[in-house]
C-alpha cells in the first residue's frame, strides 16, 4: 500500500532555505515547491498517480422571472427571494435571457456570484445601457459544468450513480457543442456525454456535460482518474506524495531554488538532468515500480481472435443430392 509520512510543506521550506544557505528566495518558497512538484509528477508514469476515484455533483439550472439590472456594476439582482442560494459559480456559466422590458434577449456569461440574490455578468443586458428596475427580467442560468477534484489530470472511467443517468460517455468537446445544437430536436433523457474543458483564469479543468441537469444532484457520476500535482497554498499542508519519494522531492526542490537563485554556478536544466540520472530519483522510481506489478489481464486490444468453432457443421451448408 502506498503511504505517506505526513510531511508538511513547511518541512520542505525549512530544508530549502537551510540547504541552499539562502535566508530568502526571490520567489515564494511555496511557489518553488509547487513547481518542483509539478515537475516530479511529469518525470515518469508514477503508479501512485493512478486509480484515484471521486463522486461528482451536478449543478442544476436556475430559472429567473423577477430580475432588476444595475448597469454600473453589471449586476443582475432578484427582486424577491434568493434564487442563487444553492448556486455555485464556475467559469463558463451563462444566463440566457428570455424576457423583460429593455432587455437584450441573448446569452451572457456569468462573471461572479455576489450573494444569494445577485450575480455579476460579463457584459450589459440593457438595450439602453442603463439601469432596469421593472423586476420583470426573465431567463435561465445554465450550469452545465461539474467541478473536478483539484488533482485530476485525466479521467480513465466514468459511470452514472443515480437513476437519472442511463449511460454516460466521454467525448471530444466539439461533440458536446454539436449536441447542444440539437437539444430542442432530440429526446436524449438519461443519456449523457461529457468532456473535459478548461475555464477561468488561470485555466482549470471542469467536466462539461450534456444535457443539463434540472436540479443540484449529489454523486451523479463516479470517476476513476489519473492524479496530477495538487497545488499547495499553505505551509501546513501535507506533501501529496508517497514516502519513498520524499528524498527525491526534497533534492528536487533544492535544485529548483539553486538553479534560479545561483544560475551562474549551474543552470536549472543541467541540475534537473543530473537529478533524474542520480541514485535518489532512481531509487524512488524503482520502489514505485514494485507497487501493483500486475494490473490483470489486458483487454480492449486492437486485434480480436476468431473463436474456435466448436460445431463445424454450423458454418457449412449441406444440400442433399444437388443438381
Amino acid at each position: 500500500m502506498v503511504t505517506t509520512n505526513n510531511v508538511p510543506a513547511q518541512k520542505a521550506v525549512d530544508h530549502l532555505l537551510h540547504s541552499t544557505r539562502l535566508k530568502k528566495l526571490s520567489l515564494d518558497p511555496l511557489d518553488v515547491i509547487n513547481m518542483a512538484g509539478e515537475h516530479l509528477v511529469n518525470t515518469r508514469s508514477w503508479r501512485w498517480l493512478r486509480g484515484a476515484n471521486a463522486f461528482l455533483a451536478a449543478r442544476g439550472n436556475v430559472d429567473l422571472t423577477d430580475g432588476n439590472w444595475t448597469e454600473s456594476t453589471k449586476t443582475f439582482t432578484s427582486a424577491a427571494g434568493t434564487p442563487f442560494a444553492d448556486y455555485a459559480f464556475v467559469g463558463g456559466d451563462t444566463l440566457l435571457f428570455s424576457g423583460g422590458a429593455g432587455v437584450i434577449l441573448k446569452q451572457i456569461e456569468v462573471a461572479s456570484k455576489t450573494s444569494s440574490s445577485a450575480i455579476v455578468l460579463a457584459e450589459s443586458l440593457s438595450t439602453s445601457g442603463g439601469d432596469l428596475a421593472g423586476a420583470d427580467i426573465a431567463g435561465t442560468l445554465h450550469a452545465p459544468t461539474l467541478e473536478l477534484p483539484d488533482d485530476c489530470a485525466h479521467i480513465d472511467s466514468i459511470v452514472g450513480k443515480t437513476s437519472l443517468v442511463n449511460s454516460v460517455g466521454l467525448v471530444d468537446p466539439l461533440v458536446i457543442n454539436q449536441l447542444r445544437g440539437q437539444w430542442d430536436r432530440e429526446d436524449d433523457t438519461g443519456f449523457y456525454r461529457a468532456a473535459i474543458i478548461f475555464v477561468g483564469t488561470p485555466p482549470r479543468p471542469v467536466l462539461d456535460v450534456h444535457p443539463d441537469f434540472g436540479n443540484n444532484t449529489e454523486d451523479v457520476f463516479r470517476i476513476y482518474y489519473l492524479r496530477t500535482w495538487k497545488r499547495i497554498a499553505q505551509a501546513s499542508t501535507t506533501l501529496p506524495i508517497p514516502r519513498y519519494c520524499n528524498g527525491a522531492f526534497m533534492q528536487l526542490c533544492r535544485h529548483f531554488a539553486l538553479g534560479w537563485e545561483d544560475e551562474d554556478e549551474e543552470g536549472l536544466e543541467g541540475r534537473l538532468q543530473r537529478w533524474e540520472d542520480g541514485p535518489i530519483f532512481k531509487s524512488a522510481a524503482k520502489q514505485d515500480g514494485r507497487n501493483q506489478r500486475v494490473w490483470g489481464r489486458m483487454t480492449g486490444g486492437s486485434i480480436k481472435r476468431t473463436p474456435t468453432n466448436t460445431y463445424p457443421s454450423a458454418l457449412s451448408s449441406q444440400v442433399a443430392d444437388p443438381t
